[in-house]
C-alpha cells in the first residue's frame, strides 16, 4: 500500500480527488477525530475495510451530498 502525505488539504483538494478517483482511501483531521473516506467503489471500501480492521458484515456510514 503506498502513502502520500498531504500537509495542506486546501492547497491539495484536486490531487487528493484523484487518489480517491483511482480507488484511494483518504484519511483527513475534522475538528474532533480523524476522518477515513473513500468513493462508494467497491474495491475501494474493501480497502477501507482492510485499513480499518472492520469485520465485513459491520455497516459504516456513507455521507452523501447529492443523491
Amino acid at each position: 500500500m503506498r502513502k502520500r502525505k498531504v500537509n495542506n488539504l486546501k492547497n491539495n483538494v484536486s490531487d487528493i480527488a484523484e487518489i480517491l478517483k483511482k480507488g484511494g482511501v483518504a484519511i483527513f483531521p475534522t475538528d474532533t477525530v480523524y476522518g477515513i473516506g473513500a468513493l462508494p467503489d467497491k474495491e475501494a471500501v474493501r480497502r477501507l475495510y482492510r485499513i480499518k480492521k472492520r469485520d465485513f458484515s459491520k455497516k459504516i456510514i456513507a455521507l452523501i451530498d447529492n443523491p
